[in-house]
Order: C-alpha cells, then structure tokens, then sequence
C-alpha cells in the first residue's frame, strides 16, 4: 500500500507535465514554417525532397519565390544581387532553378519581347488552363523577364496559375 501512493502521485505528475507540453505545442503556430522551404526537382516526387541552398544576407539581395499552383510548399531563396554583373532577373531565376535542380523552358523572341517562361519543372504553360505569371513585391509585373532589374530588397514571386488571377 505505501508503494502505491508514491506510484500514484508520480504517475499523475507525469500525466500533469506532458499533457501540459503537448497541449502548448498544439496552440502554437508559425506564419512560416521553422525550416527552408523544400523544392520539388521535375522529375522527383514531393516525397524525394532536397533543401534549398542558402545565401546568407550579407548584403543587397532579393528573394525569389516559385509557387508551383499544386499545395506544395513554393520554393523560396534569397539571392545577393551583388553577384550578377547586370541584376536583372533573368540571370538570377536561371541560375537559382539550375542550382536547384529545377528545369526551366522558354522562348526567346529578343528586342523588347525578350524571354517567355514556357515551362518550370513538370508545369508547363497550358496546362490545366494555367500559366506561368511573375509580380514583384506582390504587384503583377509590368516588363518581362528578361527585362526587369532587380532591385534591393524585391521579392519575386512566380506563380502557376490560371490567367488573371492576381
């Protein structure tokens, strides 16, 4: 019987405690998530998963942003602008998709038309009624890829989505 007590009480505290911690974790939650975004190569599944690499902000950078339209987590890096010899966002997306494992398509239609994204990974333009549209600091672009030049700060995010949906 004296051993009972003892058990009893030490039972119940540990019920108390972690009932406690489990029901704070359940009430918290991120407006981000606490971990880099995954990124889906073309041809892998989401459950073949690779972090993305990571620039730290030691300078003037930009993030760029590709949101794949299907409920995965878009892909999500920071760039320094500070390492492209002309910041315009056509070198800097070509470079962090190739870095990434991440096909990316287009046509080139040079002079003012410059470059048209057909195809990023699996989504290509068309499909499902969707395309590919791209707005700044979340405002749909006015100039093309090829054209634009980042500047300090811009986030660029690409979408897979059905035409004028902004």
């Amino acid at each position: 019987m004296k051993l009972i007590i003892p058990l009893s009480i030490g039972l119940f505290v540990t019920i108390l405690i972690t009932g406690c911690a489990r029901e704070q974790n359940s009430s918290f939650s991120f407006t981000e998530p606490p971990f880099p975004h995954p990124v889906f190569a073309p041809d892998k599944s989401p459950s073949e998963v690779k972090p993305p690499s990571q620039t730290p902000n030691i300078g003037p950078s930009i993030t760029l942003r590709i949101d794949f339209g299907d409920g995965t987590i878009p892909l999500n890096l920071q760039f320094l602008i500070s390492n492209f010899q002309t910041p315009l966002l056509w070198p800097i997306m070509q470079q962090a998709l190739a870095e990434n494992g991440i096909a990316v398509k287009y046509d080139d239609y040079g002079g003012e038309l410059g470059v048209l994204i057909t195809k990023i990974g699996d989504k290509k333009n068309g499909d499902e009624g969707k395309y590919w549209q791209y707005f700044v600091n979340g405002k749909y672009a006015k100039v093309g890829v090829s054209g634009y030049k980042v500047r300090t700060g811009d986030v660029i995010e690409w979408r897979f989505t059905k035409s004028f949906e902004f």
